[in-house]
């Protein structure tokens, strides 16, 4: 019964550690798809303005070096999902492989008992 409770307190520190991390990583891709909106506006606003005066260049490229750092920051938030969903995949192949020996063992088990019947 301890390990159970110790198992089960176990489970709910990491039911709650999750759900922080999950929560951080929705607040940061919200974040990110407001610059990415931010950005797409500045590009089109400079590109009308660059389209009435051509002397906007200097606009150029300082677009390029956002969308450049947007880039990398969409990269690195998308790195702990990318690691959650490696740990997930993980995890679902390690419980497959310990179903098929639960159930090799429980064969084996039928057979010994049916033999000695």
């Amino acid at each position: 019964m301890q390990i159970y409770k110790h198992d089960h307190n176990a489970e709910k520190a990491e039911g709650e550690y999750l759900k922080q991390n999950q929560y951080a990583q929705k607040q940061l891709m919200v974040q990110l798809v407001n610059a990415v909106e931010q950005l797409a506006q500045k590009m089109a606003d400079s590109l009308v303005s660059n389209n009435e005066n051509q002397t906007a260049d200097s606009d150029i490229p300082d677009i390029h070096q956002q969308t450049a750092l947007m880039a990398t920051a969409l990269k690195q938030a998308l790195e702990p999902l990318t690691m959650r969903m490696d740990e997930k995949l993980a995890i679902d192949t390690s419980t497959d492989q310990s179903g098929k020996l639960i159930v090799n063992s429980l064969n084996r088990l039928n057979k010994i008992f049916d033999d000695y019947d």
